[in-house]
């Protein structure tokens, strides 16, 4: 990941690098390695995490994704030299972000219900307390849960025991974010930042 100048008005940034094999047009010549990269032009102001992060987003990148490609980026450009900056204050931001994306990722945001994959954010499961709280003032049994165009029958009992068993997960996992993220901000170099593991600590994922 890396900046450069693109011309008098932009600078583009180049993400997601591949690379491919090119046959050698020479008999018994090695193949060449060509580097193709994703491409997004920023106005030619002074670079900064947010004119990428805006930048990428418009292009259509989700908002915690752009964040990582922009940190990394703006990271390898102070450790090349592109940039003035801090290298450590650099790496963390740019770990954090990381971690920031894993936490919202469907490694710790998912459950599974009757052997579907699927996952409810925090105004889903409110909305969905309210429900159960009024079918059950009501003298319901029996709930409906919707995933996309699926639905669920379930008893109101049983849904409050699942919602309940997700806040618990949730914020556990909110905890272990928090942990990580706290624990990179004490690291004193770079190798320790970029060594540690932020996917570990979390709890299991649930099935119901």
């Amino acid at each position: 990941m890396t900046f450069e100048k693109y011309d008098r008005d932009h600078i583009a940034i180049y993400f997601n690098e591949t690379t491919k094999e090119v046959p050698s047009t020479v008999d018994g010549g090695t193949a060449q390695v060509e580097y193709e990269y994703d491409t997004v032009l920023v106005a030619a102001n002074e670079p900064s995490a947010d004119a990428f992060t805006a930048a990428l987003m418009a292009n259509g990148i989700a908002k915690l994704d752009a964040q990582v490609i922009a940190a990394g980026i703006i990271f390898a450009s102070i450790q090349k030299g592109q940039l003035e900056g801090d290298e450590l204050a650099a790496a963390k931001e740019m770990v954090c972000a990381k971690i920031s994306a894993y936490d919202s990722s469907d490694a710790v945001n998912q459950f599974t219900y009757d052997g579907t994959k699927m996952w409810l954010d925090k105004d889903t499961r409110a909305g969905l307390q309210l429900r159960l709280n009024a079918e059950q003032a009501a003298g319901h049994e029996v709930t409906t849960l919707w995933y996309g165009t699926q639905s669920f029958s379930l008893a109101i009992s049983d849904a409050m025991q699942m919602l309940t068993a997700l806040e618990l997960y949730a914020s556990a996992c909110f905890d272990k974010t928090e942990e990580h993220k706290a624990a990179v901000n004490a690291k004193r170099t770079v190798n320790t930042v970029l060594a540690y593991d932020y996917t570990q600590g979390y709890p299991e994922k649930l099935v119901f």
